[in-house]
Parts: C-alpha cells; structure tokens; sequence
C-alpha cells in the first residue's frame, strides 16, 4: 500500500478524532428519550440511540416539557442552554444531574423521582401532587428566588433557607 495513501488515512482519522474531543457522542438508553430529542432537534440521535451533543438544533433548546413516562432520561443534561423545564404525570425512576444551565423547574404529578443535585442557576423550583422531597440532601442553589411547594405534604424548615444562604438541605415529614 502507498505510504502516502496511509499517512492521509491516519491523518484524516486524527484530525476528526480532535474534533470529537470536546463533546464526544453519548448512548440514550431510553427509546423515548431519543424520540423525544429527535422531536427537539431532528437528526440529534442517530438509529442505534448515539446523541451528537454539539447538534446545532440542540443547542437551540431553552424551554421543553416532558409528559410521559420513561425509566431514563439520559439526555436532558446535553440540552446545554435548556432554561425551563417541565415535567408531568410521568414516572422517573433515574434523572441524571440537569443541565447548569437550567433556571426554572417545575414538577407536577412526578412520583417516585429522586432529584440529583439542583443546576447552580435555578431560580425556580415548583413541585406539586405526587412528588416526594423524602431523602433529599443537597443544598439549594443561592439563585433560588421561589420554592413553591404548596401541594406537598408539609416540608421540615429549611435550615438557613433565606435567599442566598446557599447551605441548606430540606426534606420532607414522614
């Protein structure tokens, strides 16, 4: 074989591979899920559930809702710019962390859900009927202007949860 033709092929193989380096394609592991995406951004997850992060119509996400249930969604953290998001009458066994970027989140009719850390820039946490805050540790973000818990069960005070306190943890009465 020619060395001129290898050294291209291993050139061009190097070059794409330094392309991939900043955001590598992730599996979406829930068939739903990458439905759901490609609905958001069509061509984002390819036929054998292989997520482009860096898909331009992706990346174009601030606001979505999700009404259904799945048992992962594996995903939601590479809507990088995604700012609200709702979620209803759906059973979410896993949810991983959410995108930093995401300011408002809202949770209605949302059983069973053990929430990951909240993202740094949340102002907004609603959460009503279904949905439980039993074992949840982490601090509230100080971005946190509302915290509207109105429909739950009551909720233990929170220690130190003014605004901008930053280090609290709440969790619900048994």
């Amino acid at each position: 074989m020619n060395r001129s033709f290898v050294f291209r092929i291993l050139l061009f193989l190097f070059i794409h591979g330094l392309c991939w380096t900043g955001a590598r394609a992730q599996f979406i592991p829930d068939p739903g899920m990458r439905n759901w995406l490609n609905g958001l951004a069509p061509g984002c997850v390819d036929g054998s559930g292989i997520l482009d992060p860096q898909h331009p119509d992706l990346l174009l996400v601030e606001d979505a809702s999700i009404f259904v249930n799945w048992q992962d969604l594996t995903g939601i953290q590479y809507l990088t710019n995604l700012r609200r998001l709702v979620m209803s009458h759906g059973t979410f066994p896993f949810l991983p962390a959410f995108p930093d970027s995401l300011e408002v989140l809202e949770m209605f009719t949302v059983p069973y859900a053990t929430l990951p850390p909240l993202p740094p820039k949340l102002r907004v946490l609603r959460a009503s009927t279904g949905y439980s805050f039993q074992g949840f540790q982490h601090p509230f973000p100080e971005t946190l202007d509302t915290l509207d818990l109105s429909t739950l069960s009551p909720i233990i005070p929170c220690k130190g949860s003014t605004k901008g306190s930053g280090s609290s943890a709440c969790r619900a009465i048994p």
